[in-house]
């Protein structure tokens, strides 16, 4: 059964009001009703996507992952790269904290604008580069449990 074509316009024709509520209701952590749609409205979402998808939406303010952790915590430790592409094409879409992945070493991997952008939204939540460059994992990494990784944390 096809899905119609006019969910995703209708998506998309969403006022800057309602967008802005859906963004700040996942940077806390929660899903609302029209991301949540939308999420199962992805028919051909692969399994990967979507707990990829879950685990970022559940990163909450003034914490971080990489992207390697993210991963990991959707069930696949080897695929940052996936990640990245995913938080890419679809980080907008779902109103994603995409700012609160970092690579690997801590530090803001988007060049030119798109870093700044990162670093300032960051800072706004408490999170600043050290001398180095780099956000102070220790302190500021979130650990995911296995029911906000989709039950694929550890395995």
């Amino acid at each position: 059964m096809k899905s119609s074509p006019n969910w995703r316009r209708s998506a998309r024709n969403i006022s800057p009001t309602r967008k802005q509520t859906d963004n700040q209701a996942r940077a806390r952590g929660c899903w609302t009703a029209r991301a949540l749609v939308l999420l199962m409205g992805e028919r051909h979402m692969q399994p990967f996507t979507e707990k990829v998808i879950r685990v970022v939406g559940a990163i909450p303010e003034g914490k971080v992952m990489t992207y390697g952790s993210v991963a990991a915590a959707a069930g696949s430790p080897r695929a940052a790269r996936q990640v990245v592409r995913i938080l890419h094409s679809m980080g907008e879409k779902y109103g994603l904290p995409w700012h609160r992945v970092v690579n690997a070493a801590g530090s803001v991997s988007l060049p030119g604008d798109a870093g700044e952008l990162q670093r300032a939204l960051l800072a706004a939540e408490g999170i600043e580069e050290g001398s180095r460059g780099a956000i102070d994992l220790d302190r500021h990494r979130h650990e995911p449990d296995a029911e906000q990784a989709g039950g694929e944390a550890g395995h």
